[in-house]
């Protein structure tokens, strides 16, 4: 039993995060619901601008809750180098490497660390995460912005549904990944389609990341460039346990739980949006020449270790992150211990299933 427990307690590790986070999708839409139902009387903008203020402190919540699964329960180390984060929240495009699941999460993380709520950030996603039971539905109602293949040409459809998040009033962080797929060394597939995709557009080759594709960062700059104060440039290096010589698979959730990684290497450069170009050509090199910079940044990472920069850290208060684990944790301890609340969940989690589920088969959610 003995030679058993590390095993044991590794299960638990990753066991304990995914009940929570799962177990409490439920309890998470229904309140959502009573939020909606709340601000109906109000009607019109007013109603909507007040559920949305809502909503923006319940998914706030949820991500605080992340946060304490992500920071505190994982001992996963947090390094931040570049510029500060300035004290004060503001509306930001934010533009980073993309490598893991776990980088969807690194925004929501940083975001809660300036001192902004949670649910200010929003995303450019591909079309399949909508499917992902109760989370997916629910990031549709949020002015996500879902791409299927090839929907990235459609450009009017884009604008109007940048025009919606920008016509919430809320600041908002805009996440866009623009190599539009993960990077993985084990699929060198993706890598010659880069250096490819490099090549026809007189790009250099890059090596640690793939050449990005710009048609996101110029229409979010041509519709809401104003709605916008920054633009932060992030690079994210995950260091495993071999240490930074070998360029670690990036983790998933589950391995970020069991402490495949170590620590997570957070390069921030902000850049003013009333700095960036005007016109399409510049804008498009200079989102060219700062995936050139991810690539020399993770290269020398590889080569030495060092990061450029001085070494910072931003903890995340535990003060923030536990009250809502214990409030989640307790409604979910609730409905799982009695005959009713068991039956409720079930029950919840199929009708919000369903729900989301034809909302996106009659289109009510794209």
């Amino acid at each position: 039993m003995i030679l058993h427990a590390p095993h044991l307690i590794l299960s638990l590790r990753c066991l304990v995060p995914s009940v929570f986070l799962m177990g409490s999708s439920t309890s998470y839409w229904v309140a959502a619901t009573l939020l909606k139902l709340i601000s109906l009387p109000f009607g019109g903008q007013r109603g909507r601008s007040l559920y949305h203020r809502m909503d923006q402190r319940l998914y706030s919540s949820m991500m605080a809750m992340f946060g304490y699964f992500f920071e505190h329960w994982s001992g996963v180390q947090y390094c931040f180098y570049g510029d500060p984060l300035p004290q004060t929240p503001e509306s930001v495009i934010y533009i980073s490497n993309h490598q893991s699941t776990v980088d969807w999460l690194i925004p929501e993380i940083l975001c809660l660390k300036q001192g902004g709520f949670g649910g200010r950030v929003h995303y450019f996603l591909k079309k399949a995460v909508l499917y992902i039971p109760l989370y997916g539905s629910y990031l549709g109602t949020r002015h996500n912005i879902f791409l299927k293949k090839n929907q990235s040409k459609n450009h009017d459809w884009l604008k109007r549904k940048l025009l919606e998040l920008g016509n919430t009033g809320i600041p908002v962080w805009l996440v866009i990944f623009p190599e539009g797929t993960r990077f993985n060394l084990s699929k060198p597939d993706k890598l010659r389609k880069s250096h490819s995709y490099a090549e026809s557009l007189g790009q250099p080759k890059l090596e640690q990341v793939l050449t990005p594709h710009t048609t996101g960062f110029e229409l979010t700059l041509e519709t809401l460039k104003e709605r916008f104060q920054a633009v932060y440039d992030i690079t994210i290096i995950y260091e495993g346990k071999e240490g930074h010589s070998v360029r670690s698979p990036p983790p998933d959730m589950f391995g970020f739980y069991s402490g495949v990684c170590q620590k997570v290497h957070i390069h921030i450069k902000r850049t003013e949006v009333s700095d960036i170009p005007n016109t399409v050509e510049e804008q498009r090199q200079w989102l060219f020449d700062s995936f050139k910079d991810k690539d020399k940044l993770i290269t020398d990472f590889i080569s030495s270790g060092i990061v450029r920069g001085q070494t910072r850290s931003l903890p995340l208060p535990l003060s923030y992150t536990l009250p809502p684990v214990m409030a989640y944790g307790s409604v979910l301890l609730l409905m799982a211990t009695t005959k009713h609340g068991r039956f409720f969940w079930l029950g919840a989690l199929i009708f919000y299933s369903l729900c989301g589920y034809i909302a996106i088969q009659q289109k009510l959610i794209d």
